[in-house]
């Protein structure tokens, strides 16, 4: 993937809670009828979001971090369509790819492994 196709630290629009979702990064295709502008809020759906776990694994609020990292943001993606999502742990560099089921609006786990071996999610299936 080229790395110039990922924007980082864009502001996806309001949900309807009136919280905010910065997801770590985003990915929005070319044919994507919403382009990403990475200086602003992007009000689209995007074609993938990368998150990059945080927090230390050995502290309560790391641990809380963390959590909220794995589950408040996959559900928020997945409410707001998004169909792909990478969960990036810098510490294993592995990634845990949940992908959404368009009839459930939820994520299912599609691919789980290292870093350097994470297929694209236009690429073909991994099995």
């Amino acid at each position: 993937m080229d790395p110039e196709t990922i924007s980082w630290g864009v502001r996806l629009s309001k949900e309807r809670s009136g919280a905010w979702y910065v997801p770590d990064g985003i990915v929005v295709r070319a044919g994507n009828p919403v382009p990403a502008d990475p200086a602003a809020i992007c009000a689209g759906v995007p074609d993938l979001a990368v998150e990059i776990l945080s927090g230390d694994r050995e502290t309560a609020a790391g641990r809380a971090e963390q959590e909220r990292d794995l589950r408040e943001k996959r559900r928020a993606s997945a409410a707001r369509g998004v169909p792909d999502s990478w969960i990036v742990d810098p510490l294993t560099r592995r990634v845990a790819w949940p992908a959404r089921d368009p009839r459930t609006g939820t994520y299912e786990d599609r691919w789980e492994g290292p870093l350097a071996e994470v297929p694209a999610p236009w690429a073909a299936q991994p099995s």
